[in-house]
């Protein structure tokens, strides 16, 4: 009798701990777990199956664009500007095309999230991002309501730039599935208000003088791994001048004689110019260096430049590594040293200054270490004399 008993209460046991696990698998605590294992395996196509990341986006992009018409307008009435209803009405015709470029911001600061990017993840030379700082991300709150529940997140690194204490995630239910997804962040719109408010405040030449310069660079670099159509053996015998150039976000580009031109809408223009191209390495183990001018013009004009690494893959040219900087600066520029195997990436601070005038640059050193270019050391410099 007692055998017949324990072996029910065994099977009592296991059917709750059956019940519970069911339960758990399916409710929004369980999909952020899978999700967040998804990111740190670097599965990014499991981690954005948890990730509405065109909704979040579009949600943000609205948001992003009434902050800056807000603060545009603002700055207009506080300047006394005897334009100033045609400076408004010019940006309200350019409205669409800001929310477009934020809104593919935004997916592309999504994707890169997802898919566990080096400079998310604190790798080794990778200092644009300290994923241990996010180690005590914790569920404050979970409430569910039918289909939908709200989630709010603690934990979130102190200080941080946008002064959050917390993240509220809206999820859905996935139809058909027990899965859960996120489909709104709220704090992403805040962040950038935030942001955006801060400029208004940030030190004047004189304060900037006694501010400790700060550790991370005003660069990004990424990973693409795009494959440009060309069949090559090699990628140093390329014809770059004449060959498609990666965007940076999204398609290639067809570049003539070392340019690409294009008309934007409203009369505006952005052409794209290859400034150098270098070869690391020959035969075995070979890696090419694109650096590109991005000159954007419109009301005003935004330069930008760009390290592309590229390297063979299966008999085509596959871009690695990808380097931005700020160019709207003299002094500005991207030079390698074959013979020390260093980049120097040279770019505008993002130190709050005015668009018209940047006072310092930023100064970063990367080392080849046959795969990719790695950090070695920063430093903050004034802008030279024009």
């Amino acid at each position: 009798m007692n055998a017949v008993k324990a072996l029910l209460l065994a099977v009592i046991v296991a059917g709750l701990g059956v019940a519970v696990w069911w339960y758990y698998g399916g409710t929004p605590q369980h999909s952020l777990a899978l999700m967040a294992d998804a990111v740190r395996a670097r599965d990014y196509e499991t981690a954005r199956y948890f990730v509405d990341d065109e909704r979040i986006a579009e949600t943000a992009s609205k948001s992003v664009l009434d902050a800056a018409m807000t603060q545009f307008t603002n700055k207009m009435k506080a300047d006394d500007n005897p334009f100033s209803g045609l400076g408004v009405a010019a940006f309200q015709m350019m409205a669409p095309r800001i929310k477009d470029t934020a809104k593919d911001n935004i997916k592309e600061s999504i994707k890169q999230a997802l898919s566990g990017d080096d400079t998310l993840t604190n790798r080794s030379g990778a200092l644009r991002f300290d994923s241990n700082r996010f180690s005590h991300l914790r569920i404050e709150q979970c409430v569910v309501s039918g289909n939908t529940a709200e989630v709010v997140i603690g934990g979130i690194p102190q200080p941080n730039p946008a002064q959050i204490t917390e993240v509220h995630l809206r999820m859905a239910r996935i139809p058909n599935s027990r899965d859960w997804r996120i489909e709104e962040v709220p704090e992403l719109a805040q962040a950038y208000v935030k942001l955006l408010d801060s400029e208004k405040t940030s030190p004047q030449p004189s304060e900037a003088a006694n501010v400790t310069q700060p550790t991370v660079p005003a660069v990004t670099v990424s990973k693409p791994n795009r494959v440009l159509e060309l069949s090559t053996n090699g990628v140093c015998g390329i014809d770059y001048l004449n060959a498609p150039v990666w965007d940076g976000e999204k398609t290639w580009l067809p570049l003539k004689d070392g340019k690409h031109e294009t008309k934007e809408d409203f009369g505006g223009s952005s052409t794209i110019t290859v400034k150098h191209v270098f070869c690391v390495g020959r035969g075995v183990g070979e890696h090419a260096l694109l650096v590109t001018d991005w000159l954007s013009c419109g009301a005003s004009c935004n330069d930008t430049g760009m390290v592309q690494v590229y390297e063979p893959q299966a008999g085509h040219p596959v871009l690695i590594q990808q380097i931005g900087f700020d160019s709207d600066a003299v002094g500005t520029d991207a030079t390698f040293d074959k013979d020390a195997l260093t980049l120097t990436v040279t770019g505008r601070s993002n130190d709050g200054s005015a668009h018209c005038c940047p006072r310092n640059l930023d100064v970063v050193t990367y080392q080849w270490e046959g795969q990719e270019f790695v950090q070695t050391s920063y430093k903050r410099v004034p802008v030279p004399p024009s």
